[in-house]
């Protein structure tokens, strides 16, 4: 029976055997290749290493990443001041109530079959206003 210690040798020993048994197939395949053959592999291996050594890694510089949040923030912020306040500038105040409400009315879960005839209804309306204003 094989003791514990001896399995964990040999585990710790076969990463180098299965390193050594690779480079001597790896070695023994380059040799068997051509001239031609093993200086077009150096080549492209030369071309690949340039390509990396030259490759710029940074896409933006450092102080863009906090520049744009800042910019960001600054943003949210100035747009929550503006709703918190009475809304933007040259805004009908009634109008952008009746955008808030007309998406109430889309975003509930109510029977929206009233909304088929909307024509109809405005009609109504506007007779029942006139109506009112004659009698």
């Amino acid at each position: 029976m094989v003791s514990n210690d001896h399995r964990n040798e040999r585990r710790d020993e076969w990463p180098g055997q299965l390193e050594l048994r690779a480079r001597e197939a790896f070695d023994e395949h380059v040799a068997s290749l051509d001239a031609h053959a093993r200086s077009r592999l150096n080549q492209a291996r030369q071309a690949a290493l340039d390509a990396a050594r030259n490759k710029q890694r940074v896409i933006a510089p450092r102080w863009l990443v906090p520049a744009g949040s800042m910019a960001a923030v600054a943003m949210i912020a100035s747009i929550t001041f503006q709703y918190l306040h009475g809304g933007a500038p040259g805004v009908d105040k009634p109008a952008v109530t009746s955008a808030m409400e007309d998406m109430e009315i889309i975003a509930s879960k109510d029977d929206l079959d009233l909304l088929q005839n909307v024509d109809f209804y405005e009609w109504m309306d506007t007779a029942d206003a006139a109506d009112g204003e004659a009698g």
